[in-house]
């Protein structure tokens, strides 16, 4: 059976992704007791969604429940839920956070328990299941952080909050010479970010020693000279594009960043934008168009258009460094930056992704 294609973003109002996750209640008719199982696939803005908001969601995961008995006929609502389960993966495919509730109707309540899958996708065909997995640690709610996450997923929760929490680090700092904070966001992403001068970005991979970040499909990007992304979907993403930098940093952080006092790199994998781009691509039965000649310089290799099923060509260009541009200006994994952008192509053939 081929794979099928999974939506992890949808458009909301005004084009702006919002990140899916599947939403399950089990219920307890309160007249008869008959059971029932209500799911649901909801979203929320993708580029503020955190590790709070996660929590947040499934704290009130309960109010969602609102059906007919199929037994007697009575109203069955959020008073009658015994259950409930909240799955979130990340599109990158650094794995999945499955949220477990009961207890709703106590003060304390409710209870919330999880488990970490590693590289699990999203899949929305996943039988409801109420009680965790007896084979993998289950976690209490305290116990889940994102120092867990990182440490069980590879990746940050928000890039954008670790690269704050970061930049707060750097300038809590006792003024030291060329002081600097390497760190590893997401597979395939890394970031320099201390005082700005000439060699602060050799001098931070030479001390790290990270070979990962300088084998030659990486590409590093200073944050306040990347240019803005062309993109397929958005016709002027200097100004429109969502979740970009110089829209969610504090004032204050970018005026450091503008007045040449802190410096900001990324280096972003190239490799890692392909290889997930053409398999989301390939998934939705797209054929990307290649110039051969420039596929072996990954800076230099250019989508020319995108083939549809019935080989007809779409009339969309991409390139792999527009991609890296996106996951900079926006703050958000290559992996993640690639299957949006191939979302959003699948979006627009389907007329389900209007801008």
């Amino acid at each position: 059976m081929a794979e099928p294609f999974v939506f992890h973003f949808r458009p909301d109002s005004s084009g702006h992704p919002e990140q899916m996750y599947i939403h399950d209640v089990l219920c307890g008719c309160g007249v008869c007791g008959h059971p029932q199982i209500q799911r649901f696939y909801h979203s929320t803005s993708f580029h503020s969604f955190d590790l709070y908001s996660l929590l947040r969601i499934a704290s009130t995961a309960h109010e969602v429940a609102d059906y007919v008995c199929e037994n007697c006929g009575e109203q069955v609502g959020a008073k009658d839920v015994q259950r409930a389960v909240v799955r979130f993966a990340f599109a990158d495919d650094a794995g999945e956070i499955v949220l477990f509730m009961r207890d709703f109707g106590v003060i304390d309540g409710p209870v919330i328990c999880a488990q970490l899958f590693e590289q699990r996708r999203l899949d929305p065909q996943v039988q409801p299941v109420f009680e965790p997995d007896q084979a993998v640690k289950v976690l209490e709610e305290q116990d889940l952080t994102d120092d867990l996450v990182v440490e069980r997923l590879g990746r940050y929760f928000s890039l954008k909050q670790a690269l704050y929490e970061l930049y707060c680090d750097w300038e809590d700092m006792d003024d030291p010479e060329d002081a600097f904070f390497v760190e590893k966001l997401a597979e395939g992403m890394w970031v320099v970010l201390g005082d700005d001068y000439e060699n602060v970005l050799s001098d931070a991979l030479n001390e790290r020693e990270l070979e990962e970040a300088r084998k030659e499909d990486v590409v590093w990007l200073e944050l306040l000279k990347t240019p803005a992304p062309e993109l397929p979907f958005y016709e002027d993403t200097a100004h429109k594009l969502p979740g970009q930098w110089r829209r969610w940093m504090p004032v204050s952080t970018r005026e450091t960043l503008e007045q040449g006092e802190c410096a900001i790199w990324f280096g972003v994998s190239l490799s890692i934008i392909r290889e997930s781009f053409e398999r989301a691509l390939e998934v939705a039965r797209l054929q990307p168009v290649v110039d051969e000649d420039a596929s072996v310089d990954l800076k230099s290799l250019v989508y020319e258009d995108i083939m549809t099923p019935r080989d007809e060509p779409m009339g969309q260009q991409l390139s792999l460094l527009d991609v890296a541009y996106r996951a900079v200006w926006t703050g958000i994994s290559p992996g993640d930056a690639a299957q949006l952008s191939a979302e959003e192509l699948v979006g627009m053939l389907l007329k389900v992704w209007h801008a």
